[in-house]
C-alpha cells in the first residue's frame, strides 16, 4: 500500500517531535507536542482535517529508543494507524517501508 503520507516520529520524555512528509517527500508540518495520549489524539484529529485524509493514508514511523514511546505507539496501535516501530527506510522504488520488511 503507498501511503500519501508519511509521518517521522522522535519521542522523548515530555515531548514528541514530528515531521509530516508528502508522497514526494517535502515536509509539509513540523511540530511538537506533549508526550501525553490527549496531544497524541488531537494532532491527529487536526491533521486529519487539515490535510483531508484518513488514517490509511499514513505512515507513522518511529525508533524505538526506550519506554518513553511506550504510551505513543499503544495509542496509535489503538487508534488503527500504520505504526512502524523502527526506523523507515526507503526501498529502491522510493517508497518508505521499516527496515525489517523485505
Amino acid at each position: 500500500m503507498k501511503q500519501m503520507y508519511y509521518i517521522g516520529v522522535d519521542v522523548s520524555k515530555g515531548k514528541v517531535d514530528i515531521a509530516v512528509l508528502n508522497a514526494t517527500k517535502e515536509v509539509v508540518l513540523e511540530q511538537i507536542i506533549k508526550n501525553e495520549v490527549k496531544a497524541l489524539n488531537r494532532f491527529f484529529r487536526v491533521l486529519f482535517r487539515k490535510l483531508k485524509i484518513e488514517k490509511k493514508d499514513i505512515l507513522v514511523c518511529c525508533e524505538t529508543t526506550g519506554i518513553y514511546n511506550h504510551p505513543f505507539g499503544g495509542e496509535l496501535h489503538t487508534n488503527g494507524h500504520l505504526f512502524k516501530g523502527r526506523e523507515c527506510v526507503e526501498n529502491k522504488e522510493g517508497s518508505l517501508r521499516s527496515k525489517r520488511e523485505k
